[in-house]
């Protein structure tokens, strides 16, 4: 998603991936290690662009590498709020999407809604079911 949103010349856009349990997107986008812990980055003062890469012209990133205990305690912390808003403010880009782990797996990403102004939910056809 973040990926085609950015191939509009004119968005930019923001991918973090808070699947802090299971962080993927650092390898899957052959992205080696990161200049900082997500975990050490929410919780200090150093500035967004300390943390987040730019992959191309139009799309910011912000990997893990690093499985983070007590996950779903981060994810709600008002700090993370505060960070996360200040990233959003210094980048200033026109669409964020956040990784979340599974929504039945965790209580991470059920705790992070409020963060959120909408969702998307993938599910696996064939795998899912509506119950």
């Amino acid at each position: 998603l973040a990926m085609s949103l950015a191939r509009h010349g004119a968005a930019r856009t923001l991918l973090a991936d808070l699947d802090l349990g299971a962080p993927r997107l650092a390898r899957r986008l052959g992205l080696g290690a990161v200049p900082l812990s997500l975990a050490d980055w929410l919780s200090s003062d150093a500035p967004a662009r300390s943390h987040f890469i730019r992959v191309g012209s139009s799309l910011a990133v912000c990997l893990n590498t690093e499985a983070v205990p007590d996950s779903a305690e981060l994810l709600q912390d008002a700090r993370t709020a505060r960070r996360l808003q200040e990233a959003t403010a210094a980048l200033d880009p026109t669409a964020v999407v956040y990784d979340l782990p599974p929504m039945l797996t965790t209580d991470d990403a059920l705790g992070f809604l409020p963060q959120v102004d909408c969702v998307l939910l993938v599910v696996a056809a064939g795998q899912t079911t509506s119950e």
